[in-house]
């Protein structure tokens, strides 16, 4: 079974998120801030990560660069996801921060989901 975590701080959409991962048949972890998002991401070494942008302790972007920078995880897929995206500065942080992929919100879940079964179908 596919492995997910969830890096949010916003109770309903880890909520959201958690449930169609579940229905999608995937294993969720779930951390509400950057530092404990860091230590489950190295704990379970999962397929995919989904990383809110601003979140507490430790920024979004910077997880990210922190994934990237260690050899165990670096393979992990990660989808960053924001609001502010249409911010130049959070574009180019985006992109800095080696994310595989980018969602903005408010979500659109059939566009993740399938995002999802993308990477998956694409990591055997």
């Amino acid at each position: 079974m596919a492995r997910v975590v969830i890096v949010e701080d916003d109770k309903v959409t880890q909520k959201i998120l958690e449930k169609a991962l579940v229905e999608a048949g995937l294993e969720v972890l779930i951390a509400e801030d950057g530092m404990k998002g860091l230590n489950v991401i190295q704990t379970n070494k999962p397929d995919i990560a989904i990383i809110d942008m601003l979140i507490p302790q430790l920024h979004g972007v910077d997880l990210c660069k922190r994934i990237r920078q260690n050899s165990l995880l670096k393979d992990i897929k990660i989808i960053l996801m924001s609001a502010v995206y249409q911010f130049s500065t959070f574009r180019m942080e985006i992109e800095d921060a080696e994310a595989d992929y980018f969602i903005n919100k408010p979500l659109d879940m059939g566009r993740l989901l399938a995002l999802v079964d993308e990477i998956l179908g694409s990591n055997p």
